[in-house]
This record gives structure tokens, C-alpha cells and sequence, in this order.
């Protein structure tokens, strides 16, 4: 008679420990190059409290509860996994990989371990690139008024599958450059040049004070690594049909026209973002939109930037909050609100629309801003409210530390590369604002205000759609030759 109640324990057993296996979204930099570490970062699901176990340093020794290691033996040969941090209550893993000198291009394996069960994330070995028109690191767009765009391809060089790359050098000259937001990983559903940009250097970074690294949104849509905005809603019995949701990490809530007066309705999509339907490449939610439940389609939330962050709630939903991140919409006839990041995003004529502040003064993880919500328009013959502001995006840059100059030796602290601060672009309507840049582990941006009028014809429709939060820079642990 015990037999059945033995088999029962062990299958409760086996279950417990499958549900255990701990779930890899992704690792940000997937890549590392020989003779260097890299920093990197593995990102689990947004809602996986505890995937990796408890918050905490880990040696990553045999016996520890959480490991990251190679996977195999030949794995073993090529690199080496430092310490590790979990951290984001058990979301995020934060270690060093070294790559060994000498060892060929390819691809490894890191395996997650957390009590015993284990799951596989991809690293790719490669050779950092040439950039420059004759492959000196030197990007030179010849006129304050030109544009080089970063991982476009050719000389700007290209990202990696989750938006990384490394180069031997990089000077940054006259002109503007941005960052590709082009799909990095066709295979693998979502857009994920909407990641951040880790750029790497086997030497130094600098950008010339006649050169703008520009990472501001474009109306709707976030840049690399930030939040779309709430997508455009109209009533009224003909015209417009409004917008989808601004692409970005996460999207923008989807916008659409109201059936006013027996008029057409259109439902639009959430904003293409770095995982599915309108979500993070982790499953973080994207700008809320129109929901089944809604006679026609209200004002949109916008995007957050944050893989552990949410974005702002759309009047469909039955609540106009502000999220982590992402502005939440106007109520009836208001505008909605801009996105949080340092400290929380301007209210949109109700405070609770506003987007909450979120992270940390580390930086930890690499997180654009989040785009603002969308007003919320209400008449019976036509109006449009304003469209939330995409948000500025996020890239982090580590240089090489040297601890010898030509000159003289000098201490390591004193001789990380100089980074020249860039001018940063004014932000396009319903973007972040000029950043602000200084040493440290995080360059803190000021938030985003309320956007500008737009669209709108009637007397009665919210006309001002919420701004998205700034772009932020990171100065992660340089890597060491």
C-alpha cells in the first residue's frame, strides 16, 4: 500500500523541479572577444520573482546555490565566468565573462544553474570590428548637419543579435550619429534592435565635441532601448482612423477611431517592440490599449523602457494610471501623461496618469526611458487627441582601461579613455529633453515633459499627448585588456 504513495512523491518531485528550471529571456551583450572580459547581464521574465534565486553575491563556486559556468568541457577551454550578483528579486544575474586569448570565433554556451536545475543561454566569440572608411575607428560624417547611423551596416558596423558590438577603437567626428533600431535576430520574434546599444572597445571611445550622439526619439516612436508612445485615438463618424502604438522596447498602446454617431471604429496594433505583441523581449508589458471589453477605442498608455518596469494603463482598461515607466492616458478631454524614470513623468491634468520613477542610481539594468501616454478625446463629429511621445533610448560604453599611458605610469583610476561629453540633439516633439552627462556609474537624464499640442479640431478634445522620458547613458565596468 505504500507503493502508490512513493510514486506520488516522486512525481511531485520531478514536477517541483521543472517548474524550478530557471527561464533565460535573454543575456545583454551576447558577446565577448579573446583577451577581454565583458560584463553582461542575463535578464529573466518580468514577472519571475525568484527565478534565479535570492537577491544576493555569489562566488559561483561548486556547492553555491546559483552558478553561471561554461556549458561543456569545451566551452571550459574558451572562457571564464566570474562572480556573479542576482539582484531585481531574483530577475537579473550580473557577471564577468572572459574570453581567453588565442581562442577561435564561435559560439559558446553559459549554463543557469539555481538549485540544481539549469537552463542555457548563447555567447558568441567574436573579432571586434574596423569602423571608418579605411577601418581606423575614425567616423567622420563630414558636416554637423549629416547622419552616420551606428549598426546601420558598412563602415558604422553592425549589432549584434541582442544589440551589442564591439570595435578596436571609436572616435565619433562631426557630425550626428544614431543607432540602428533595425531587426538585429529575424529568427526570434519581436525587433530587438529596440535593445539598448553596449558598445565595446578593445581601446578607447570619444566623441568629439563637434559630434552629437543622438539618442531622442522620433515623434511615436522610442529610440534603441526606450518606450514607444500611446498611440493616436480620434471619434467621429469618417476621417482619420488614428495610429498604431510608437514602437520600442515596448510598444505604445494601440490607438484607433471611436464609432461616434454609428461611424467606423478601427482597433490598431500596439507598437512593434523587442518581444511580441506590444511586450519586452522578457515579457515586460507594453503601453495599455484597446481591450475587448471597450465600446470603441480611449486613450493608450505608453511603452516602458525597463525590462522590469510596465507601461502606462489606456483608458480602454478602466483606469488612466501611470506605470513604471510609461505614461498612463488622459481621462476624458485631458492630455496624457509623460513617462518616469529618475523621478516620475509630468501629469497630464490628473496626477495619477503620471509615469512613475523607477531603477537605481547604478544604472543596473542598461534601461531607455518611457514613452507618454496618449490623450483621450471625446466629441460626436471629429477630433483626434495628441499621440504619446516615444522616449530616448539607452546605450552603454565600455572602453578599455590601460594602466600605463606612452608617458608615464599612472594609477588605473586615473586613466580610463577620455569621453568627451557630446552635445545631445534637442529631442524631436514628444521626445526626452537634452540630457545631462557626467562621470559616474549612471548618466542620469532629465526626465520628459508633458508634449506639445497636436491634432485636433474640436474645442472639446485633449489635444496634448504625454512626453517621454529621457535616454540614458551608462558607463558600465570598463573591460580590462
Amino acid at each position: 500500500m505504500k507503493t502508490p504513495t512513493f510514486l506520488l512523491l516522486m512525481l511531485i518531485a520531478v514536477c517541483s523541479g521543472a517548474i524550478a528550471q530557471p527561464q533565460i529571456s535573454y543575456i545583454i551583450p551576447d558577446i565577448g572577444t579573446p583577451g577581454m572580459n565583458t560584463y553582461v547581464e542575463i535578464i529573466g521574465p518580468t514577472t519571475g520573482s525568484g527565478n534565479f534565486g535570492a537577491d544576493g553575491l555569489y562566488p559561483n563556486n561548486p556547492g553555491d546555490p546559483v552558478r553561471v559556468e561554461p556549458n561543456t568541457t569545451a566551452d571550459a577551454a574558451k572562457i571564464v565566468v566570474g562572480p556573479i550578483v542576482v539582484s531585481w528579486s531574483g530577475r537579473m544575474i550580473a557577471t564577468q565573462v572572459f574570453v581567453k586569448p588565442g581562442v577561435a570565433n564561435g559560439t559558446v554556451q553559459l549554463k543557469v544553474t539555481v538549485g540544481g536545475s539549469s537552463s542555457t543561454v548563447d555567447f558568441e566569440i567574436v573579432s571586434p570590428q574596423n569602423l571608418g572608411a579605411i577601418g581606423n575607428g575614425v567616423l567622420d560624417a563630414g558636416s554637423p548637419t549629416n547622419v552616420i547611423t551606428l549598426g546601420s551596416g558598412g563602415t558604422a558596423g553592425t549589432r549584434s543579435k541582442r544589440g551589442a558590438m564591439i570595435v578596436q577603437t571609436l572616435t565619433l567626428r562631426n557630425g550626428t550619429f544614431t543607432v540602428s533600431t533595425t531587426d538585429t535576430d529575424p529568427g526570434t520574434p519581436g525587433n530587438q534592435g529596440f535593445l539598448p546599444l553596449i558598445l565595446i572597445s578593445k581601446k578607447n571611445i570619444a566623441i568629439n565635441f563637434d559630434a552629437t550622439l543622438k539618442l531622442d526619439a522620433s515623434g511615436l516612436d522610442g529610440a534603441a532601448g526606450g518606450g514607444g508612445g500611446g498611440g493616436k485615438v480620434c471619434d467621429g463618424i469618417s476621417g482619420n482612423s488614428g495610429t498604431n502604438g510608437g514602437k520600442g522596447y515596448t510598444g505604445g498602446g494601440s490607438g484607433g477611431q471611436n464609432n461616434a454617431i454609428g461611424g467606423n471604429q478601427y482597433n490598431n496594433n500596439p507598437g512593434e517592440s523587442s518581444g511580441t505583441s506590444g511586450n519586452g523581449l522578457n515579457g515586460a508589458k507594453g503601453g495599455g490599449g484597446n481591450a475587448s471589453n471597450c465600446g470603441g477605442p480611449e486613450g493608450t498608455g505608453g511603452g516602458t523602457g525597463h525590462p522590469f518596469g510596465k507601461g502606462g494603463d489606456g483608458a480602454c482598461e478602466g483606469l488612466v494610471n501611470g506605470q513604471y515607466g510609461g505614461g498612463g492616458s488622459g481621462a476624458q478631454q485631458q492630455a496624457g501623461g509623460g513617462g518616469g524614470y529618475g523621478t516620475a513623468g509630468a501629469a497630464g491634468g490628473i496626477a495619477s496618469n503620471a509615469g512613475k520613477s523607477h531603477g537605481n542610481v547604478y544604472g543596473v539594468p542598461v534601461a531607455g526611458g518611457s514613452g507618454g501616454g496618449s490623450g483621450n478625446p471625446q466629441t460626436l463629429t471629429f477630433g483626434c487627441a495628441g499621440e504619446g511621445g516615444g522616449a530616448g533610448g539607452a546605450v552603454g560604453l565600455l572602453p578599455t582601461i590601460s594602466s600605463r599611458t606612452p608617458a608615464q605610469s599612472l594609477p588605473v583610476a586615473q586613466t580610463l579613455p577620455i569621453l568627451r561629453a557630446p552635445r545631445l540633439a534637442l529631442p524631436a516633439e514628444g521626445a526626452g529633453r537634452e540630457d545631462t552627462l557626467g562621470w559616474g556609474p549612471k548618466f542620469k537624464g532629465r526626465l520628459g515633459e508633458r508634449g506639445t499640442p497636436k491634432g485636433g479640431t474640436e474645442p472639446m478634445v485633449a489635444e496634448t499627448a504625454g512626453r517621454g522620458a529621457h535616454a540614458t547613458m551608462a558607463l558600465l565596468q570598463p573591460a580590462l585588456p
